[in-house]
């Protein structure tokens, strides 16, 4: 065999391996690269604020849930805010007016259309009310924490998961639970409500599903929120 053959095959083995050598560490590289950028996507810290502490108290609908940090969102407000505050400020010097209720309203809600003196029903519309935006404020919760989870879960490495993605499996146990809560009190407002008015529920409708459409189509909204 010709030594320069010899010689020539021995110089391709050790530029094969030069090669070799640096396509292994370019692939370490992008690697170490790729892992940095997740690590630091998944790692960012959530943003502390608590989201309505003590909403649970204020609503009138008890909670043994601890308060859920979520991140920052805004969410819709409550489109009948302005007549609950009108029937909890309602009283002998600000009595309700006949004039300003729609009759589905009057009719269960005043004494007499000119008297001005509520029935026991506005209580039990105030409950009823104040669980309803409780329910759509849990709800809301539930939504914003699923959001915040799928986006950390897409860039998640695959094996123990972070704190951050922990926390927010805590947070989403805990926002359903208080969803659920929310929601049995919601019912549970609607029949002490439909059993003191008398209002009759159709047969084979859910309750809950009657008297939200029912909150819709009687209680009056706000201006901002029916736009």
């Amino acid at each position: 065999m010709p030594v320069e053959h010899v010689v020539w095959n021995d110089v391709d083995f050790r530029a094969q391996t030069i090669v070799t050598e640096y396509v292994r560490d370019m692939c370490k590289f992008y690697r170490r690269l790729l892992t940095l950028t997740l690590t630091l996507n998944e790692e960012r810290p959530l943003p502390d604020p608590p989201l309505h502490a003590g909403e649970g108290e204020k609503s009138g609908v008890s909670s043994s849930f601890p308060t859920i940090r979520l991140p920052m969102a805004t969410p819709k407000p409550f489109p009948h805010a302005g007549f609950l505050s009108r029937l909890e400020h309602s009283n002998a010097s600000a009595p309700l007016s006949a004039a300003a209720l729609p009759p589905s309203l009057a009719r269960i809600l005043l004494i007499a259309e000119d008297s001005g003196q509520p029935t026991p029903a506005v209580a039990h519309l105030i409950h009823l009310l104040k669980a309803r935006k409780a329910m759509l404020q849990a709800s809301f919760d539930t939504e914003v924490v699923a959001d915040e989870l799928r986006r950390y879960q897409k860039f998640a490495r695959p094996g123990q998961p972070s704190p951050h993605i922990v926390q927010l499996r805590q947070q989403q146990a805990a926002a359903r639970q208080l969803s659920n809560q929310s929601r049995q009190s919601f019912i549970k407002a609607a029949a002490a409500f439909v059993q003191e008015t008398g209002i009759e529920v159709p047969p084979r409708v859910a309750l809950e599903v009657f008297v939200t459409g029912w909150i819709e189509t009687n209680v009056p909204k706000d201006a901002i929120a029916a736009n």
